[in-house]
């Protein structure tokens, strides 16, 4: 599926459904803007893609790891009078 939403994305077409719109709207702006900014470096539009998708896996993965920490830490702000009671 990578190359028929990279291609919908860099024409701003419709690929098969659920479509993910708002992965095609920042395909399209990154080849866009790639093209405009590094075409002295031509690089190809699947590896400004490729670079995309990984700079958001990576930050998906990160607020993922801290939500799960936020939500599995222990509560260290307990009074100590708790831990008396139950010795």
């Amino acid at each position: 599926d990578f190359g028929e939403l990279m291609a919908e994305g860099c024409t701003l077409g419709t690929s098969h459904p659920p479509g993910y719109p708002l992965y095609t709207i920042i395909v399209y702006l990154v080849t866009t803007l790639g093209r405009k900014w590094y075409h002295t470096l031509s690089l190809s539009p699947a590896y400004l893609v490729n670079i995309t998708s990984c700079v958001f896996g990576s930050i998906s993965s990160g607020l993922i790891s801290l939500v799960v920490f936020q939500l599995t830490k222990e509560d260290s702000h307990k009074p100590a009078a708790q831990d008396q009671h139950l010795s």
